[in-house]
């Protein structure tokens, strides 16, 4: 995954467009990145704006595959949706917090996935 001069994209967009954050929890962390010199994806963990294995899949699909991390192997999201979804209002601030939790849910359901099949692949690889 490239942008237009062949540079992957950087790890916040791909949070944002995949709406693990929003675009001011991001300002918020990269404003604290410049001040601390920290990485993007550490501050945002840190500050309870996404959970670690959300940041570690955007980590895999900005590398473009699997990658390890301290929350485990990440795989990447797979698919780019066209535009973040609108929010809906949120009557009961857990409503947003349930969402956090789906969205993150989806997410391991497809790494679990993927990490079973390639499982099998070796399996199979080391029979052979």
């Amino acid at each position: 995954m490239t942008d237009a001069a062949g540079q992957p994209p950087r790890l916040g967009e791909v949070l944002v467009r995949h709406g693990v954050v929003t675009p001011q929890q991001l300002q918020v962390a990269l404003e604290e990145q410049r001040q601390t010199g920290r990485p993007v994806g550490e501050i945002i963990v840190e500050r309870g704006f996404a959970p670690g294995p959300m940041v570690a899949q955007a980590l895999a699909t900005q590398r473009g595959g699997l990658v390890k991390t301290e929350y485990g192997f990440a795989t990447g999201f797979q698919s780019a949706p066209a535009a973040p979804a609108a929010p809906a209002p949120v009557a009961d601030p857990r409503d947003e917090e349930l969402q956090k939790l789906r969205v993150a849910l989806a997410s391991r359901d497809a790494e679990i996935k993927q990490l079973r099949e390639l499982l099998d692949q070796l399996r199979l690889a080391a029979v052979a």
